[in-house]
């Protein structure tokens, strides 16, 4: 009788290993899910600030004109330095007919290598993009 009550009233040692056992299974994968999932989170945010800054650095280089700026440095806020390089893709167009509504330009078609970087570090990333470039001569007879 007084070894029933001994076995009644507690866990044996295998049982408390079996249950360890049960609840290592069912937490690994789990953590597991957990872990992936925020890994998938941050690479998100890394991808949506990167879209973000290319976003602004079209924007801010809307109005150059490659043919005038063929390279410089911009500061798009505080944290991100925007800086390009342009090379022509197409010769310029100088001998446009008179009379026509682009006679007195001389057009171009460049291709601007965009740097994105970050204070004290290496380039954040680079990407390309097209623009025109012109510039107005005065007509002299």
């Amino acid at each position: 009788m007084i070894r029933a009550n001994r076995r009644a009233s507690g866990f044996t040692l295998l049982e408390a290993i079996v249950a360890l056992v049960i609840m290592a299974a069912v937490m690994i994968p789990l953590l597991s899910f957990i872990s992936a999932t925020a890994q998938a989170l941050i690479t998100a945010a890394e991808t949506n600030e990167r879209s973000f800054a290319q976003q602004a650095a079209v924007a801010m280089l809307e109005p150059l004109n490659p043919f005038e700026e063929p390279s410089g440095t911009l500061s798009l806020d505080q944290d991100v330095t925007v800086s390009w390089i342009s090379e022509e893709i197409l010769p310029q167009m100088k001998d446009v007919a008179l009379g026509s509504p682009l006679s007195g330009f001389t057009f171009g078609f460049y291709k601007l290598t965009v740097t994105l970087a970050r204070p004290d570090r290496d380039p954040w990333f680079t990407f390309e993009m097209r623009k025109a470039g012109y510039a107005k001569h005065s007509m002299t007879p």
